[in-house]
């Protein structure tokens, strides 16, 4: 965990370098969907719709790491009572409850954005916005939720441990 942790830390300073040395440089940075665009574009002579294409395979990989964090966790809470839904198969299938929250999270979210698309709701500058919000608040609630298991359920077994304990959950809120 950590290991990825430092690895995500230095390719997020890579990125701010590599785009900051590109044209149109750092002032646009703030503003920009897709920030590693302008080096594609320079790099292999593509155009900048052209190279929107090479960015699909991470938006897939965050997807799908998104996804399984978040049915892992509904799994969770549907385990030990937290979550009042009762899955079919629960007691048959080992997975169902996993499944189930993966494939209704998917299809509300697909759900969601046919219904944007085809109502003009949004621009997708407001999805990118909202998109990013949630990340965020994704996070706070992973440091908080970290705290409150450190301070109240002190005693209980947990595999990982942060080197920088409560101070550093602290801080990354």
């Amino acid at each position: 965990m950590t290991a990825c942790m430092v690895y995500l830390f230095c390719s997020a300073v890579l990125v701010l370098f590599s785009v900051s040395c590109q044209e149109p440089g750092v002032g646009a940075l703030p503003g920009s969907l897709l920030p590693l665009n302008y080096g594609f574009t320079r790099v292999f002579g593509i155009s900048y719709s052209s190279a929107t294409w090479l960015s699909l395979p991470a938006v897939y990989g965050t997807a799908f790491g998104f996804m399984y964090d978040y049915s892992r966790q509904l799994t969770s809470m549907s385990n030990s009572g937290l979550m009042p839904l009762q899955v079919p198969f629960q007691d048959i299938f080992e997975d169902a409850v996993l499944y189930t929250f993966l494939l209704l999270g998917s299809a509300l979210g697909f759900g969601f954005m046919l219904i944007v698309y085809y109502l003009n709701l949004l621009t997708t500058r407001d999805l990118f916005l909202i998109c990013m919000m949630g990340g965020y608040l994704v996070y706070v609630c992973v440091l908080i939720s970290y705290v409150i298991f450190c301070t109240r359920y002190s005693t209980l077994h947990r595999e990982f441990r942060s080197p920088l304990g409560i101070s550093g959950a602290a801080a990354g809120t």
